[in-house]
């Protein structure tokens, strides 16, 4: 058996209220110091495999779950809700959904203090947690005054405070103004190397490449399409119903690019251009990814696109 911070084998699961899989047959392994970032369009499954890596699934959530998911190869399913809480640290999309108490100290606290651990050992974890993420200047602040970056900060330090080695972060950038999201993805990256394992969940994709994410698992349907490293991504993953598809070319491909039908505009033209048709929020130089409606598409640097029906 594995002793992997994570491994998820063969992974399945309905709800009772659906008549279908809302995700099927779900296999990966994470190591310490490994970053995971999960991608996929909303109702693809990211948040149901969430729910069953910090075992909110079965206890919360009913239905039919096959194969396992294993905390240093423990059963997360047969694993008492409160030991999981020490080992994955989940971040919600929306922070003040996780914060309780009024004061920046007491809520980093919170955590440790439930665990029932004596008053030193607290106080040492909380300064350790503030450090670690430079937010000392807001010990004595009131959360409900805090900005969006600083509560994400916050609920992230009760997770350093309470010594979770796996970090569940659950879409972390919906929240946030561009320049706090890319502070956050600083941080989660520098954390990865530090030697915590990370599991990105992250519907802003070309944003979420900025952490350097060591593998991509994108899903569709409730299924794996593809697994691996982001720069060996396959040239064309079609995200969409049949309708749409999105073609990436390479650099060298003979193809020019176009937007959409009738409209030839070019997406990205060399290191110095990037025009923003659609909803795409690619940075100059680096991959990005369109993420449009009905379909994804993770791009290389220098790549142009073009529509066909």
């Amino acid at each position: 058996m594995s002793d992997a911070p994570l491994v998820v084998e063969n992974l399945s699961f309905q709800y009772r209220s659906r008549p279908e899989r809302a995700i099927e047959n779900i296999s990966f392994e994470l190591q310490p110091g490994e970053m995971l970032l999960i991608a996929g369009s909303s109702g693809c499954g990211k948040t149901t495999l969430a729910r069953c890596i910090n075992g909110l699934i079965p206890r919360s959530y009913g239905g039919k779950r096959e194969g396992r998911v294993l905390l240093y190869g423990k059963d997360v399913a047969e694993t008492p809700l409160p030991e999981v809480a020490q080992i994955v640290g989940t971040l919600l999309q929306d922070p003040e959904r996780q914060i309780v108490a009024s004061n920046v100290y007491n809520e980093i606290a919170f955590g440790p203090e439930n665990l029932g651990l004596p008053r030193e050992e607290i106080i040492e974890r909380v300064e350790m947690a503030m450090q670690r993420l430079g937010i000392t200047y807001l010990r004595e602040r009131e959360t409900f005054n805090l900005s969006g970056g600083e509560k994400q900060k916050v609920a992230l330090a009760g997770l350093l405070a309470m010594n979770a080695s796996i970090l569940l972060l659950d879409e972390p950038l919906a929240s946030l103004d561009p320049a706090s999201a890319y502070e956050a993805l600083e941080v989660f990256r520098s954390l990865t190397d530090e030697g915590k394992t990370i599991v990105l969940i992250e519907h802003r994709v070309e944003d979420a490449i900025e952490a350097r994410p060591d593998r991509l698992l994108y899903m569709e349907n409730g299924k794996v399409k593809y697994l691996g490293r982001i720069e060996r991504l396959p040239k064309e993953i079609n995200a969409g119903d049949g309708e749409q598809n999105l073609v990436c070319h390479q650099p060298d491909d003979p193809y020019a690019g176009h937007g959409y039908p009738g409209h030839p505009h070019p997406l990205y033209d060399g290191p110095q251009h990037l025009w923003r048709h659609f909803p795409t929020h690619g940075r100059i130089g680096q991959s990005f990814i369109y993420d449009g409606p009905g379909f994804s598409l993770l791009a290389y640097p220098g790549a142009r696109f073009e529509h066909y029906h």
